[in-house]
């Protein structure tokens, strides 16, 4: 026998597949239920839920340029640096693109600092543009409340009503275009006519609407976060960019919006050394444009002085050329200096941005090295900025353009005082010549000398006038001949939206397949989790020893279904049992059969009395005795009195003939436990229980001992010393596996003579549940129990069918 348990214990190794097919089968009502509830809300989520649409836009990014004289210039030409360069510059792009000033601009423009909603029967819906019945103006002076609905009822084209939800819950009838103010709000509502005849054609005011007012900040991080942008390729510089939401025009308005302010951005940014140019030119034109009404003036009264016509000399006019020339080169160097003491404060003041210096060639300082130089400051500075969107200010890439940007400022600092320094030994130089000629000029007649000066200081601010205002319309060319590198190629539109969500057939597959997965999940994890014995190799797993039968569930209410019911399954399961009892005991001095179990509701009472029923059947003379002296039962299977048996007998109250009851059966006799006695073991150990076993081995053929539970009492290993063979009952779904240790123990430590174990109550009909026995036995499927009822015979609630499920 512990040959063919071996073989049994080794077809049970993996997992049992048909086993978890056959109780998915029988769960199947759980399934169809779980499924059903799964595709019903599936339907309803793709039916009510507002859908997703997904808008696309497209820019083009041009390659910037190098810094001029730098050694990343005079590697250019190399494919691979190029490539580098190329993705860093779409990256930067991108994380200018995603910054928050820049969509903060973009948002700025559109308006979005209101957002409306319509209220339906079943779900909310937000409007936007024509679709939207008023229109709401906040005092922006004033505060406002932020994220708080103000609910709206239209009630005629005149008037509405107005509810806050807030801690103050106003609710008021107010007239459209009137101003409603309180301590946290103050705003007036305006209809669109337009769209009121449109939505209300028969005057049927019965929707709902709300607003409120966004937070800047929140706003502009949930635009950031929602929209996409990626190349088209991995060596494209063609940036595709994406936004999602509930309205496709709102979305494609943004997404043009911002795509504008980033042209108007680099526009701007571009611009704005022409704009620096034009305004220190008209700074200095205001100076010069004062000076040379002054030099006109006096010149004009001069000649209005003086009537008769001056003649200036020969040397007069040779003095008057080099006067002019002396003091336009002086003007230039004046103007030279004042640049550079512009230049030198711009660079003392440290600043982070020098996009806005103004550019030496717009002045007429035609110097290629300081050109060269702010040219490169001015580039580090505007690479550092688009880097620094997508990376933080300690990344190598920002470390590394800091190191060209100190590079540059110190060589732009000492070129810019040599030049200074070169300019002012000029300057001084001119008006030590200009002096001489002073000079040579005040040696002249007065008269004539009074008109050179004159004419001297009016020439002298007419050119310097002349020179500005053309200095001033070359920055306005240059102003007004600047495009952007980048181009917008396709405008978002909402024909071309795509409706991303919900995704129906997603939806509707993930229903399907959480449905089963739900109760499928409950079958293996109670499965997992079970700590009962459910299956074969749960018995194989935790003892060794041998499996004499399994005995199945019955659906009705019978203890004894081999009287009442001799051709049913679970009878056929006890011929069985009693033929292996046959084959295990076939010396006829073995008659003593002891049932027991581990703990109470295994049904050792009802394997017991089946037992000895059965074996009378089979014409053997069969006593039945309760030796469950704590809590007796047999009486009542059998409907018999309990008032005398064997306790009253072993305290001599009773004769041993007057105790023995002959039963219904013909060759079933059964002596009852008797009153509970308070010392059960003590009678159990004295000698006129050695003599009573004495006496019935003589008189009959078997002895069905029904004894208490071995993990409860001892009992039943005192008895144990009297029988055979002793019978371990355990219940599919009710005894623990761990309680088998205890079998276990007795069976290895020899406490009890050769020990087998019954299943009992087997629900199950495949291979792996207890449809084996001796070699012999069935597990049809029926047995002990009291069919859907508890222990006391009640039928069980729908509850407890839940609770059983996956079993």
């Amino acid at each position: 026998m512990e040959n063919q348990h071996a073989e049994l214990i080794q077809k049970e190794d993996g997992i049992d597949i048909k086993k978890y097919l056959l109780k998915f089968l029988k769960n199947w009502y759980w399934f169809v239920i779980t499924i059903s509830i799964a595709y019903s809300l599936a339907y309803f989520v793709n039916r009510y839920s507002v859908p997703i649409y997904q808008i696309s836009s497209s820019i083009m990014v041009r390659e910037k340029g190098s810094v001029q004289g730098s050694a990343e210039n005079l590697l250019q030409d190399l494919g691979f640096y190029r490539r580098m360069r190329q993705k860093k510059d779409v990256e930067n792009e991108i994380g200018l693109l995603k910054s928050y000033s820049l969509v903060a601009r973009a948002l700025e423009n559109l308006n979005f600092s209101v957002t409306y909603m319509g209220v339906g029967d079943i779900k909310e819906s937000e409007l936007y543009g024509d679709n939207i019945p008023f229109k709401v103006r906040f005092d922006t002076s004033h505060a406002q409340l932020i994220g708080i609905p103000f609910y709206v009822v239209i009630l005629s084209s005149e008037r509405y009503s107005l509810f806050i939800d807030d801690e103050s819950k106003l609710d008021t009838v107010l007239q459209f275009g009137d101003i409603f103010e309180n301590k946290s709000s103050r705003f007036s509502l305006h209809l669109n006519k337009k769209n009121f005849n449109a939505e209300f054609p028969n005057g049927n005011y019965d929707k709902g609407f709300y607003f409120f007012l966004n937070n800047e900040n929140a706003l502009v991080n949930q635009y950031r976060n929602k929209i996409s942008i990626e190349p088209l390729g991995e060596k494209s510089t063609f940036l595709v960019l994406r936004s999602t939401g509930t309205i496709p025009e709102k979305e494609a308005d943004f997404l043009n919006e911002l795509s504008n302010a980033y042209i108007d951005a680099e526009l701007e940014e571009k611009n704005m050394a022409s704009i620096n140019t034009i305004k220190f030119i008209d700074n200095q034109l205001e100076g010069i444009i004062d000076s040379l009404k002054i030099a006109e003036g006096n010149l004009e009264s001069f000649r209005l002085s003086n009537q008769a016509i001056i003649d200036i000399s020969s040397e007069g006019k040779m003095l008057i050329e080099k006067m002019d020339k002396l003091q336009n080169e002086e003007s230039v160097l004046k103007m030279r200096k004042k640049y550079f003491e512009y230049l030198s404060e711009y660079l003392s003041e440290k600043r982070n941005d020098y996009n806005n210096v103004i550019a030496p060639s717009s002045i007429g300082v035609e110097d290629p090295l300081l050109n060269s130089l702010i040219a490169q400051l001015s580039q580090l500075y505007n690479e550092k900025g688009v880097v620094s969107y997508s990376v933080n200010d300690n990344s190598p890439s920002v470390n590394l353009i800091n190191v060209k940007i100190e590079n540059v400022m110190k060589s732009l600092r000492e070129n810019l005082d040599n030049i200074i320094k070169t300019n002012a030994i000029s300057l001084e130089d001119i008006e030590l010549r200009i002096t001489e000629v002073q000079k040579e000029i005040n040696k002249l007649p007065a008269t004539e000398r009074s008109l050179i000066n004159i004419r001297r200081k009016f020439e002298i601010n007419d050119q310097i006038y002349t020179f500005l205002l053309q200095k001033r319309a070359e920055a306005g060319i240059s102003l007004a001949s600047n495009v952007a590198d980048n181009k917008i190629i396709d405008r978002a539109s909402p024909s071309n939206a795509v409706v991303i969500g919900p995704n129906k057939s997603r939806n509707t597959s993930m229903a399907l397949l959480i449905g089963f997965l739900i109760p499928a999940a409950i079958i293996l994890l109670r499965d997992f989790l079970n700590n009962k014995i459910v299956e074969k190799k749960d018995i194989s797993n935790n003892t060794r020893i041998p499996i004499l039968s399994s005995i199945g569930h019955v659906e009705n209410k019978d203890n004894i279904p081999v009287i009442n019911n001799p051709k049913a399954f679970v009878a056929e399961s006890f011929r069985t049992l009693r033929t292996n009892i046959q084959f295990y005991l076939p010396d006829k001095e073995d008659k003593i059969i002891s049932v027991t179990s581990t703990i109470s509701g295994e049904g050792k009472t009802f394997i017991a009395c089946n037992i000895a029923s059965i074996l009378a059947m089979a014409g053997k003379k069969t006593l039945l005795v309760g030796l469950d002296l704590r809590k007796p039962t047999i009486h009542k299977h059998f409907d018999i009195d309990n008032s005398k048996g064997i306790s009253t007998y072993l305290i001599n109250k009773t004769e041993y003939k007057d105790i023995i009851i002959n039963a219904e059966l013909q060759n079933l006799f059964i002596i009852p436990s008797g009153p509970i006695p308070p010392n059960p073991s003590e009678l159990i150990e004295s000698d006129k229980m050695i003599d009573f076993v004495s006496k019935i081995k003589e008189e009959f053929d078997y002895i069905i001992f029904d004894t208490p539970p071995v993990a409860l009492v001892t009992d039943a290993l005192l008895i144990g010393k009297y029988s055979s063979i002793t019978l371990f009952v355990v219940r599919q779904d009710y005894t623990r596996k761990g309680m088998l240790s205890v079998i276990d123990e007795i069976y290895h430590k020899k406490i009890l003579r050769p020990v087998s174990i019954i299943v009992n109550d087997v629900h199950q009909v495949h291979e792996g549940y207890y449809s084996y026995g001796y070699g012999y036995g069935y597990g049809y499927g029926y047995g002990y129990g009291y069919g859907d009822t508890d222990s006391n015979g009640r039928k069980s609630s729908t509850i407890n069918q839940f609770f059983k499920f996956g079993k």
